[in-house]
């Protein structure tokens, strides 16, 4: 087993739950992040949305691929309806397209894929997962 490499943070607030994300992820980071997300959803209301912030580099070798697709699997049946995802970093932007066209789309999860956090905020709170206003707001007031 490696280090993990990669970065990330999940919180959850009533339907929804946001993760931040630094990457390149590997196999062991992948399989960390999976664990800690499974945690989480057994303590977060039915059925739930996830807002993920990729902040850099947002790319997965095949395996952490492989384990991520069979986690989308999971959370599709335990309850998850929509993602956005925030692609920060505009170098990434094709790759990891095309990355997460290959876990979600085959897996059922309605996903959008945006540039900015606002307007994935806005989806979001559109189809009616409003909780995410919240994770939003906690993290600008932990920064200030």
């Amino acid at each position: 087993m490696f280090a993990s490499h990669g970065e990330f943070s999940i919180r959850s607030h009533g339907h929804a739950m946001r993760v931040d994300a630094r990457g390149p992820w590997n196999l062991e980071c992948a399989a960390e992040y999976v664990m800690q997300f499974k945690g989480c959803i057994r303590h977060i209301a039915k059925p739930f949305a996830v807002l993920m912030v990729a902040h850099e580099q947002p790319i997965l070798g095949p395996d952490g691929e492989a384990v991520l697709r069979s986690s989308v699997r999971e959370r599709v049946a335990l309850g998850c309806r929509l993602q956005a995802t925030v692609l920060l970093e505009s170098s990434t932007v094709d790759i990891a397209r095309a990355q997460y066209a290959r876990i979600y789309v085959p897996e059922g999860l309605n996903h959008e894929i945006f540039r900015e956090i606002a307007p994935a905020v806005d989806w979001l709170v559109a189809q009616g997962f409003a909780d995410v206003r919240r994770l939003c707001r906690e993290r600008a007031e932990n920064a200030g």
